[in-house]
């Protein structure tokens, strides 16, 4: 174990800062249910339990390295937050003591496995997180009485390799350099692997690549570089702009419609006899318009009787006579012409 300088002072504050992230993996597991069925089976809370196992795995780490110092009967005593064992500075190491600390030492750590659980139903990793915690209490007691290294390593690696079982996706190689890290190095900390999503590689331009030259640089995910010249074509391809269609292209012929003198007027709404207005107004009306009597509208537009009743329906409004005869119009030129242009009426 590396030589480290902490005072009994630190190593207690340490100690008790990740039992304080022991405990809070307790509640954890008691808020997402986890600990429902061991809590009806033990008929304690999560945090008693913890209180105790850890009490015990930290004396028997005492007693195994050889003469109990009062410092470490401290620390197992006030590190936790209860005293399960009822120990004390002076509390003398019977048999009985003994006896119900291999009890609890050897038991299967019910509170390990439930993190283990967890993980695997939840995609975490409590139980690194968790052990790690539990080791640094460990090195804490084993700095408060130096000179006990080579039994301090002893005691941690049996330990782990014991409970190392119930941290999944870890390899061998895996957990040698985290004991490694924690027997050896310089600080007592937390010395899981973050595990880190994958940085794809930032693309840099070269330096005496001009600026525009590089905004036209397109790259792909991974990491292909094309410039727009030899970019697919598809990916560059701009639509068309609509060709504008001029006025001639219609034809040079101005369609013009007669309008009605006032004396015609009058002698077609005496000829409608009620029928309807014989017009066209420039008004919404009521009745249907009647093509015959209009000016020019039937004649020019070469309508049949069936589409002189059809159309009459739809030209109740100013200026809709006209668009009628031109549509038709310019449809009949269209399909001697033997060509859509116009659309297909």
């Amino acid at each position: 174990m590396a030589t480290m300088q902490y005072s009994d002072e630190q190593l207690f504050e340490i100690g008790k800062a990740n039992y304080e992230r022991l405990a809070l993996h307790c509640q954890t597991l008691e808020v997402s249910g986890f600990w429902e069925q061991a809590k009806k089976v033990m008929q304690q809370s999560s945090t008693e339990v913890l209180d105790l196992y850890v009490q015990s795995v930290l004396m028997e780490l005492a007693v195994q390295c050889g003469n109990v110092l009062g410092s470490q009967l401290e620390f197992a005593s006030t590190v936790p937050i209860s005293n399960p064992l009822g120990i004390a500075d002076d509390t003398e190491i019977t048999p009985e003591l003994m006896k119900d600390i291999n009890k609890v030492y050897k038991l299967p750590p019910v509170l390990i496995q439930l993190c283990s659980l967890y993980d695997k139903q939840n995609g975490d990793d409590m139980t690194e997180y968790f052990l790690d915690a539990l080791l640094n209490i460990l090195i804490c007691m084993a700095y408060l009485n130096s000179g006990k290294d080579q039994r301090v390593n002893e005691f941690i690696q049996a330990y782990y390799s014991k409970v190392s079982y119930y941290v999944l996706e870890r390899t061998p190689a895996e957990h040698s350099r985290f004991l490694a890290r924690k027997l050896h190095g310089e600080k007592i900390q937390c010395d899981v692997e973050k595990k880190v999503p994958p940085v794809f590689e930032w693309y840099e331009p070269e330096e005496d690549m001009p600026q525009e030259q590089h905004l036209e640089e397109v790259s792909d995910r991974d990491g292909e570089m094309f410039s727009e010249e030899e970019a697919p074509k598809e990916a560059y391809q701009e639509e068309e702009p609509e060709e504008d269609f001029e006025e001639e292209d219609f034809g040079q012929e101005d369609l013009e419609i007669e309008e009605p003198s006032e004396e015609e007027i009058q002698a077609r709404i005496k000829k409608s006899k009620g029928k309807g207005v014989p017009f066209d107004t420039g008004f919404v009306v009521t009745g249907r318009y009647d093509l015959n009597a209009t000016s020019e509208i039937g004649l020019k537009a070469g309508l049949t009787e069936e589409q002189k009743k059809l159309f009459s329906y739809f030209v109740p409004v100013r200026g809709m006579s006209e668009q009628l005869v031109e549509v038709l119009d310019n449809d009949r030129r269209a399909r001697k012409e033997g060509t859509s242009r116009t659309g297909n009426l």
